[in-house]
Order: C-alpha cells, then structure tokens, then sequence
C-alpha cells in the first residue's frame, strides 16, 4: 500500500493496477531499493529483520477490508484478491529467522501499524486509487508528490529531491537490463 510506505520512509518507483505478467501481480508497487539502501534504509536485503516490509505488505490486505466494510461488500468474497500478500508475508516472516512467539508479535504489531496508517490517512490512498484508476499506472515521483500533497506534507524529503528518484528514461534503462 503507497501511502504506508511513504508514512514509514520508503522510497517508490512505480505503482501500478495493471497486471504484470513478468512480475506475477495483479498490481503493485514496486521499490527504489538502490536509493533506499544510500540513505540507510536497506529493508529488502537478504538477511533484513525489518518489519516495516511486513507493515506495508498487511496494509494492502488491511486497505481492502476496509473498502469492504465502507462498501458493505462481502470481505470473503474479496479474499482471494490479497492470497500473494498474505504468501509474501509469511515467506518474510520466515526469513527474519525469529521464534513463534516473537513472530505472532510482530505480525501483530505490523497489522496494528498498518491500520493505524491506514484510518488516519485514508484520503491519501483515495488520491492515489483515482489516479490509478484513471491513469493504470504511476511512477514513483508522482506518488510521492500525491500522496504528499493529501498529507499537507511540505517539509524537504530526500524521497523527492532532484536526483534520488530515478526519471523515467533511467527506469526504461533498468527495465531493457542494458
């Protein structure tokens, strides 16, 4: 979910609701973890035992229990829309190499975190879902700027400032593997 990972210091290069076959998701978004990992932040390297990946991965399946229950659609029904999240969290879960009950508190922290986000800034996530709705897809800058501007957010951020997110040509470049 964009909006909770900004809240927590992540940086994002694209998002997207059009399913990426080469990717595997239906959606997604997807980290600049070469800038994140300059400015301290490497939560996505092998060995991390950092639960805010864990936080953003229950936000997506948090964000679509409460468009259910503001919908009054049937969350059950939904269920299977957020199967790879509740996958990808066990999978990280896993990998933090911690016992089962430090596990459960953790998950249960992360859950909370999500939330909390979540309810206090929904109007963000309402911004970015038009846009993708009308747009299918938004680079990370444009993220950034969105979600930013439905906090009131002025204050620098290294996530916005020239140089740090890529342009669009260097991700065209990532994306050839040239």
């Amino acid at each position: 979910m964009p909006s909770s990972a900004i809240l927590i210091g992540r940086c994002i290069s694209e998002i997207s609701i059009l399913a990426d076959k080469d990717r595997g998701y239906k959606g997604y978004c997807a980290f600049d973890a070469f800038h994140e990992d300059m400015q301290g932040f490497p939560q996505w390297l092998d060995g991390s035992k950092n639960s805010e990946c864990t936080t953003i991965m229950y936000a997506g399946t948090i964000a679509l229990r409460m468009l259910c229950e503001a919908r009054d659609w049937n969350y059950q029904h939904w269920r299977g829309v957020d199967k790879a999240d509740f996958d990808a969290i066990s999978l990280w879960s896993l990998e933090m190499g911690l016992s089962d009950e430090e596990l459960l508190a953790m998950q249960r922290r992360c859950q909370q975190q999500a939330q909390d986000i979540l309810t206090l800034h929904w109007e963000a996530v309402e911004t970015l879902a038009a846009a993708l709705l009308e747009r299918d897809r938004l680079r990370g800058t444009e993220a950034h700027a969105m979600i930013r501007q439905a906090l009131d957010e002025t204050e620098a951020d290294w996530r916005t400032e020239s140089g740090r997110i890529m342009s669009e040509s260097e991700e065209e470049w990532c994306k050839s593997g040239k």
